[in-house]
């Protein structure tokens, strides 16, 4: 996966952490009518993505630099004194055969947003770092392996309190990703 793909959510440099579970209850989603319209990464990339309001969440539907094109729902709550924010994949075209789509495993990525105006600053976890916390630390986080792939299989509360545990352990997290408007896609990327 690229970074341009999730925008602001979780394939930040490198990789993803994935989780079974979304991040955010329903409850603490938030409208945030500010991230609305088009944005561009600040530096590594010159596609950019547009985020389209529905309700409570965003709609997105970036394209790769090959042209292949996703479908992505986002949404934004606090969890604690965090802003989080999770992508999932948007539902399955219908016209998907029963047997093909049942073997597909939705999942959802994250990523903590530091700031949303008048730039989106976001961080995601390091697979790396997980992998390794995790093996000394496995009853903290419940994940499991499918394909090779470590994938989060803890509950939303949990996974919610891994985050808040872990916020200021500053090796856990990517570097900063800034995303601007396009008419400001000078800025540089910091933490």
């Amino acid at each position: 996966m690229r970074l341009i793909l999730l925008m602001l959510c979780a394939v930040l440099i490198g990789g993803c952490v994935r989780s079974i579970n979304p991040v955010l209850e329903d409850a603490q989603v938030g409208e945030y009518p500010e991230l609305a319209g088009k944005w561009v990464a600040a530096e590594g990339s010159a596609s950019n993505l547009e985020l389209i309001p529905d309700g409570k969440t965003f709609r997105v539907s970036p394209m790769d630099d090959d042209g292949k094109q996703g479908s992505f729902v986002l949404r934004i709550g606090k969890v604690g004194k965090l802003t989080v924010m999770e992508c999932k994949p948007a539902d399955l075209p219908a016209n998907l055969s029963h047997d093909y789509s049942a073997q597909l495993m939705p999942t959802y990525t994250f990523a903590v947003l530091t700031q949303t105006q008048p730039k989106v600053m976001a961080r995601t976890l390091k697979p790396d770092w997980l992998d390794r916390y995790v093996a000394e630390h496995p009853q903290e986080l419940p994940m499991a392996r499918v394909g090779g792939e470590a994938i989060i299989v803890a509950s939303t509360k949990q996974l919610q309190a891994f985050i808040e545990k872990h916020w200021e352990t500053e090796e856990a997290w990517t570097n900063v990703v800034v995303y601007v408007r396009p008419e400001t896609a000078t800025t540089t990327n910091t933490r």
